[in-house]
This record gives structure tokens, C-alpha cells and sequence, in this order.
């Protein structure tokens, strides 16, 4: 009996292989590209993003210039990295999404979802991408606020990246897990704001008096009141990096009547780097006095804001003092390196999306 199964498979096989008895084609095996995508796009919709990444993957093997292809496979990447916390596929996503955007240069999703990714990713090349996104189309995709919330979060600045991650929750529809993503990064502002606040409730009980402290309301109450070296030197041992406390007697200070006083005082503002500051000493790039113009244009620079790229664009055409025309430019080289460096003035990103605190 198990002779004549063995012979029967035999010939079975042998009818087959040689064309005789026709074999049935998978539904695979007559798909086109364009049946890959819908395919893929349908499962990812579901949820299956493996398979749909599978799907866009067989639809690029066989046409890869239709429009949308790599950007369907670079977002199943995304999604399944954010639901599943597979963040190894974040590189595959960006890899995509770069993809994308040489396949189209106007796509202003495209590069608002790199953005993402690349915030994700700890990248801060991520910013550029979300501002040249908003430029192509002024309305951002959530996953452009769901970016700039992660930046303005790196530099710990709670309440606009909530205003980033809040805008960015309107916009995204149930279902999909950037949504859950959003929600969760909330939540974890709301966990630091109270350590936040419980910190500084502590400290105000206790009455902590520092010498830190102590010092910079000597160095202030110098500033306003004694002569010009002393304010001079006051305003000069006020600048180092992260002293903010000393930003608002030093912007007073650039009112002061004595021009050194004044140089001084800009210098440090610029040394303590505070982003802020720019929006303040903006005014000051048409001072008369050019050895106070030029601190103004190096300060400026030393902070690194982008507030600062196009009045300092604009004043290198107008100034006639080659000294300064040379500090604008090398401002400017700053100010580039700077937003490679997450450097980032959040109040200025905010005016510049157009996103209302609440």
C-alpha cells in the first residue's frame, strides 16, 4: 500500500513539474505595485504594520517611482517603532522619509515627519525640517507639533511643549499611536512640573539664601548705583554662561548713560546665552555708537537665536563700518551652528508656528 502512495506522489510531482497539470498562482503572484500599496496601506491601517511594511516593500521591488511609496512604508516604520517601542526602526523611517523628500522637495509632510523621527532620534536637524515643512504648507501635520514638543522639551521648557504637544493632539485622529505617544509625553510634563514646583515650594520654606545668590544683588545694586568703573565692573562679572537671574538688571543696564557700561552689559547678556535675550537687544543693531553696535552684533551671535538671522541679514547691508559688517557675518555662522546644537529659543519657535499658549 505505502508502494503504491509513494508512486502516486511520484507521478503527481512529475505531471507537475513538467506542466502538465497547471499549478493555481497565489494572489500575490498577479499583484502590481500599485495592488501592493493599496494592500499595505489597508493593513497598516489595521494595525498590521509588519505586513503592510512587507507590502510597500514588494511594491517599491517593482515600481518604485510611485508618488507616496517610500513615505506609506517610512510612517508603517514609525508607527510600529512608537507602538510597539521597536525604536531600531526609527533609522528605516528616516531612511524612507529622506527618500521622500529627494522624490519631491515640496512635500511639507515629508519633512515634518523627519522632523519627528530625527526628534525622536535625538537629532536636532529635526527643527529645520518642521520649519521648512511649515514654510512649504503653514498648516503642520501633528506630527510636526508632536517634534517641536520633544524640542521644547529637551530644553526643559514645560509649558510651551505641552502648548506643542496639545495643538498636536487636535490634530491627529483616534487609532493610531502617535496619538498614545502625545498623550503619554503629556503626562510625563505633568510629572515634572510638580517635582518642578514641589522643588521650588521647598526651597521658599526653608529660606535657602545662597552666596550665589547674595552676590548677584550686590553685583545688581552696583550696577544701578555706583560709578561708571564700578557698573562697568559690576556688569563684566555678571556675564557667564547660565547666570539668568542677572539678564534683567543687565537690560536695564543697556540704557546706561556711560557707552563702555552699556558695551559691557550686552556682552554679558551674550555670555549668558539666554535665548530671550535677543528679542532685547535687536533694537540696539542701529545704535549710533559703533563700538556698542558691534558688542550688540557679537552678543547676538554668542546667544545663537534665530530671532536674530534677519534683522542681522538686513543690517549687513546697511552698515558702512567693514569692522561690524565682518562681526554680522561671523554672527550669522553662529547662529547656523547653533540650531545644529539644539540651541533652540522656544519662545521664537512659538511666534514662529503660530501656536497660542494656553
Amino acid at each position: 500500500m505505502l508502494g503504491l502512495m509513494s508512486r502516486a506522489c511520484l507521478c503527481l510531482a512529475l505531471l507537475f513539474g513538467a506542466g502538465i497539470i497547471p499549478v493555481s498562482a497565489g494572489e500575490d503572484d498577479n499583484f502590481t505595485a500599485h495592488d501592493f500599496l493599496r494592500r499595505g496601506m489597508r493593513k497598516r491601517m489595521r494595525g498590521a504594520y509588519g505586513s503592510a511594511i512587507k507590502d510597500f516593500g514588494n511594491a517599491i521591488q517593482l515600481n518604485d517611482n510611485i508618488p507616496g511609496l517610500y513615505m506609506a512604508r517610512g510612517m508603517a516604520y514609525l508607527d510600529r517603532g512608537i507602538r510597539d517601542n521597536r525604536w531600531d526602526t526609527m533609522g528605516r523611517a528616516e531612511e524612507d522619509f529622506d527618500r521622500a523628500v529627494l522624490a519631491d522637495v515640496n512635500n511639507g509632510r515629508a519633512y515634518a515627519l523627519r522632523g519627528f523621527v530625527r526628534a525622536l532620534r535625538n537629532n536636532p536637524r529635526g527643527i529645520a525640517d518642521i520649519r521648512q515643512a511649515q514654510s512649504i504648507d503653514a498648516s503642520l501635520p501633528p506630527e510636526g507639533f508632536a517634534g517641536l514638543g520633544m524640542y521644547a522639551m529637551d530644553a526643559q521648557v514645560w509649558d510651551q511643549s505641552r502648548s506643542f504637544f496639545n495643538k498636536g493632539l487636535e490634530l491627529v485622529a483616534p487609532g493610531f499611536p502617535v496619538r498614545s505617544f502625545i498623550k503619554r509625553k503629556i503626562k510625563e510634563i505633568d510629572i515634572l512640573e510638580r517635582k518642578r514646583i514641589r522643588t521650588s515650594t521647598t526651597r521658599r520654606q526653608i529660606e535657602i539664601d545662597t552666596t550665589a545668590e547674595q552676590e548677584l544683588r550686590a553685583l545688581s545694586a552696583q550696577l544701578r548705583d555706583g560709578d561708571p568703573v564700578d557698573r562697568e565692573a559690576a556688569a563684566k562679572a555678571l556675564g557667564f554662561r547660565g547666570n539668568d537671574g542677572a539678564v534683567a538688571p543687565l537690560i536695564d543696564a543697556l540704557q546706561d548713560p556711560d557707552v563702555r557700561v552699556r558695551s559691557q552689559a550686552a556682552d554679558s547678556i551674550g555670555k549668558i546665552g539666554s535665548a530671550k535675550s535677543s528679542k532685547v537687544l535687536l533694537p540696539y543693531l542701529t545704535a549710533k555708537d559703533r563700538r556698542f553696535r558691534g558688542v550688540v552684533v557679537r552678543a547676538l551671535g554668542d546667544i545663537g537665536s534665530e530671532r536674530a538671522k534677519k534683522p542681522l541679514t538686513a543690517r549687513l547691508t546697511k552698515e558702512k563700518e567693514k569692522v561690524i559688517r565682518n562681526e554680522i557675518r561671523a554672527s550669522l555662522k553662529k547662529i547656523e551652528d547653533a540650531a545644529y546644537n539644539l540651541k533652540l529659543d522656544v519662545e521664537y519657535m512659538l511666534e514662529e508656528f503660530e501656536v497660542e499658549l494656553e
